[in-house]
């Protein structure tokens, strides 16, 4: 099987364990957060910090591991380039679908748990598609625009160092939509508030929070939302502290995600 179509697979499985996670359980939207938080960090790092007492979160951290060792074969592999292309290719194919006016929002990081916590929250109206940031560190849509030939007879292609304004602005402008740049995980990774799984899940939720809301007023405003980002972000789990790790062969990395999420 494609490691593209095997990704795609387990993102799909994952999605239902997320949906019985949230019929299992009844808490507020941060402390299933938490939970996610801690079972990603559970099932990439090896690493329990809270206790994980519901049954499916157990299948979650599994197919979290899962999914980051399939990353970690293409990026070792020199894959990656089909495969931010084709997810790339194929939201872009979905959004055209839908007759409603779309909105592009390009993050400056997002990593595997605030999109576990966007799936607990629109169910079955989002997408997810996983792809691999292409060869490392904060260059992810500079490959595209240079690789990608969806971008092919763009101006932006002539660009060397696009901001994330013109990249979601050159998305958008290819579907008909219109944009936003989203850079507050961005932030918290240069932060220095944090100081224990405590703090690390406000940070992180206090940013995912003013996403959510973002996307559900353009939903409720009849849009479909494209999101994108160019990578995750890893955790340092002496000190809870941001930071990119960008080869897996130095260890289990979250950053290596670069996920494209189509919500409708």
């Amino acid at each position: 099987m494609h490691y593209y179509q095997l990704i795609s697979h387990v993102v799909d499985s994952l999605l239902k364990d997320i949906q019985e996670f949230k019929n299992l359980t009844n808490v507020s939207v941060k402390e299933a957060y938490e939970t996610l938080l801690a079972t990603v960090l559970d099932g990439v790092y090896g690493r329990k910090v809270i206790a994980l007492q519901n049954p499916v979160l157990n299948k979650i951290s599994e197919k979290t591991h899962r999914i980051f060792e399939i990353l970690a074969e293409i990026l070792n592999r020199g894959l990656y380039g089909l495969s931010i292309c084709d997810a790339l290719r194929e939201v872009i194919d979905i959004v055209t679908l839908y007759p409603n006016r779309s909105h592009v929002i390009v993050c400056d990081a997002l990593a595997i748990h605030d999109i576990l916590l966007l799936s607990y929250e629109f169910e079955a109206r989002i997408r997810p598609i996983f792809a691999v940031n292409p060869g490392g560190k904060t260059k992810t849509y500079e490959y595209m625009i240079k690789q990608c030939p969806i971008f092919r007879g763009t101006l932006i292609r002539e660009v060397d160092e696009p901001s994330l304004t013109m990249i979601a602005r050159i998305v958008a402008q290819i579907i008909g939509a219109s944009s936003e740049k989203y850079d507050e995980f961005d932030r918290c990774i240069h932060s220095s508030q944090i100081k224990d799984f405590q703090g690390l899940v406000t940070l992180l939720y206090q940013a995912l929070e003013k996403l959510l809301i973002k996307v559900k007023i353009h939903l409720n405003a009849g849009f479909t939302v494209l999101m994108l980002a160019d990578h995750g972000y890893d955790i340092n789990l002496t000190n809870y502290a941001l930071y990119h790790r960008w080869s897996p062969r130095a260890g289990p990395s979250l950053s290596i995600l670069a996920p494209l999420l189509v919500i409708k």
